[in-house]
């Protein structure tokens, strides 16, 4: 260091010294709030782990309210969120959010009943099978039955009416056959099934609906 910069470093050195007389000394003031913010910071760190690991901790600091909002200096705390990824069908993964009442997709469900090919079609009246969802089985119906159709009376049909023993088997041979030969024309679909039968479809404007099976 030459003697210029020497002489630089002692006037602002004495400049310092005269303006904050504890500039050279730790303020234990700062060192006890840098060591309250770390031991917060690993709080925090450790309640969010917590609602990670325990989605119903969330639901209750929600409910109960967030105690560190009436804390002055922190203002309001918004309830935390807790989401997971769900698979709601074969190879069909939503996210889902932890509410009060459990689980719930957070998500348009529509997703899951892609109607815009036959075959999509057909996969999707299966998967609306099996999760129960009579109001969609009802709206693959042709438009010419699906206004007498009610979701109970799809319901009904299916788990137990007297009718429900052969759906359960066609609907199984359909699953079965789901990737057999499928023919296409602009108006109608066949898909061929064992034992000479077959799943036909046909076009309602960009979407299909199921004839029988």
């Amino acid at each position: 260091m030459n003697s210029r910069s020497r002489g630089l470093s002692c006037i602002s050195a004495a400049l310092l010294a005269s303006s904050l007389p504890l500039a050279c000394a730790p303020d234990q003031r700062l060192t006890r709030a840098a060591n309250a913010l770390d031991r917060d910071l690993q709080r925090e760190a450790t309640a969010r782990a917590e609602a990670r690991t325990h989605p119903r901790l969330v639901a209750q600091q929600a409910a109960a309210g967030d105690e560190r909002a009436s804390q002055p200096g922190l203002g309001a705390v918004e309830a935390a969120r807790v989401t997971t990824m769900v698979e709601v069908a074969g190879g069909v993964v939503l996210p889902a959010i932890w509410t009060e009442d459990g689980w719930k997709i957070n998500s348009d469900l529509s997703v899951l009943f892609p109607d815009d090919t036959p075959r999509g079609a057909l996969r999707s009246f299966l998967r609306a099978i099996d999760l129960e969802r009579w109001d969609v089985v009802a709206g693959f119906a042709p438009r010419r039955f699906r206004e007498e159709l009610t979701p109970e009376a799809v319901r009904r049909v299916w788990t137990g009416g007297p009718e429900s023993d052969e759906l359960h088997a066609s609907r199984d041979l359909l699953r079965e056959g789901l990737e057999g030969p499928l023919f296409v024309d602009a108006h109608s679909a066949t898909l061929l099934l064992a034992g000479d039968r077959a799943a036909h479809l046909e076009r309602e404007g960009a979407r299909w609906v199921i004839v029988d099976f």
